[in-house]
């Protein structure tokens, strides 16, 4: 594993102050202190990260990040290889119970009509392995004020996932469905955002020419091309779908009855925590 020179504050001016999960032991248990990280610091600790995956690995070209009750989707995969998170330096763990905490990469077969138009003998890079902006209270407290992994730590997987070669990035999750007679075990294809869970943006992002655009425009952020696949690889299957925008709210709580409404009313299709 080759490691790179750390650059000088000059080169990076951007010093945001994150907190820094701290390993500690050889059973997996972490131990977490509030430790100024600079941004150009985060940036080395995701180099040494998707240089690890690499090594371990190899590359992939489509990243998955598995919600809740998809942990069996790497079965699907051929040539598996696996790799747990509390392996890979930096990595923060899952916070979620049923999710195993691994990278799995392995080969999508196009033979099946589920995998003809989405993966085409393209290496895809699995994450099982929920990591929520909230967690438990036993596991980790990284400010004084709330518990959970900090944003930047949420899209840690996101930046690894470039950094390995992945140019495309799919998010699944478990979300309550907004849709009157929605039918259960159907999917919503994501074409908005309504975010409500308010935080700093620029606690959360850097200065950084590697992580692309700071402040990208709110109307680009998903891809209309792969929008339209997935529409279309529903329909192929006869598999119950529809579109809508996600409410992004904080969590974990259980929305009230009048909060439903009022996402419905503000042409909210799914509503669940940010991840």
């Amino acid at each position: 594993m080759t490691t790179t020179s750390e650059p000088s504050q000059k080169e990076h001016p951007t010093s945001t102050a994150y907190p820094l999960r701290i390993r500690t032991g050889t059973d997996g248990k972490i131990a977490l202190q509030k430790t100024n990280v600079k941004s150009y610091e985060y940036r080395n600790q995701l180099i040494l990260a998707s240089e690890y995956v690499r090594t371990q690995l190899g590359t992939a070209s489509i990243a998955i990040v598995l919600g809740s009750g998809l942990g069996g989707f790497e079965d699907l995969l051929h040539n598996k290889k696996e790799l747990a998170y509390e392996q890979i330096p930096f990595l923060p763990l899952p916070t979620v119970k049923g999710h195993s905490g691994k990278i799995i990469m392995g080969e999508g077969d196009p033979t099946p009509m589920k995998f003809r138009l989405l993966f085409l003998l393209v290496i895809v890079l699995s994450f099982n392995g929920q990591i929520s902006a909230f967690t438990k209270k036993m596991i980790c407290r990284l400010t004084e004020k709330k518990k959970g992994y900090p944003m930047y730590q949420i899209v840690f997987c996101t930046r690894l996932a470039y950094l390995v070669g992945c140019h495309t990035m799919i998010l699944t999750n478990s979300s309550g469905g907004c849709i009157p007679h929605q039918k259960p075990g159907s999917v919503v294809i994501v074409n908005d955002f309504i975010r409500s869970a308010y935080y700093k943006v620029l606690n959360h992002s850097a200065s950084d020419a590697m992580f692309g655009v700071r402040h990208p425009r709110g109307d680009h952020l998903l891809d209309p091309d792969l929008i339209s696949l997935f529409g279309k690889v529903a329909e192929e299957m006869n598999f119950p779908h529809y579109f809508g925008s996600y409410w992004w709210a904080c969590g974990p709580v259980y929305e009230t009855a009048a909060q439903i409404r009022f996402i419905i009313a503000c042409d909210g299709a799914s509503v669940g925590k940010h991840k």
